[in-house]
């Protein structure tokens, strides 16, 4: 993937529905290949907002000062009706 910076290894990459946090990692393992999987289908019309949180580690103190980090998100979706398995290929 994309993601690039000293400032990942300090940060954690969390999504909530609502106020329920559906998924946690450290950022340096939020990639393609261990992507955030939902499980759930959504309904013809039905609207569902998630929110993501870039957390930053409370020790890291000035260790990072001055760094950063760079990535993309993507969301993918497959149709139901063409994928009953809710098989992803994330490649």
């Amino acid at each position: 993937g994309n993601l690039q910076g000293a400032l990942q290894e300090a940060l954690t990459f969390k999504i909530y529905d609502g106020d329920e946090l559906v998924y946690s990692t450290a950022m340096k393992n939020f990639t393609m290949d261990a992507p955030f999987l939902s499980g759930k289908s959504l309904e013809v019309g039905e609207v569902k907002k998630l929110t993501a949180h870039v957390v930053m580690d409370p020790v890291s103190g000035n260790y990072y000062q001055d760094s950063n980090v760079t990535f993309d998100v993507v969301a993918e979706a497959t149709q139901v009706k063409n994928n009953p398995n809710m098989e992803f290929d994330p490649h």
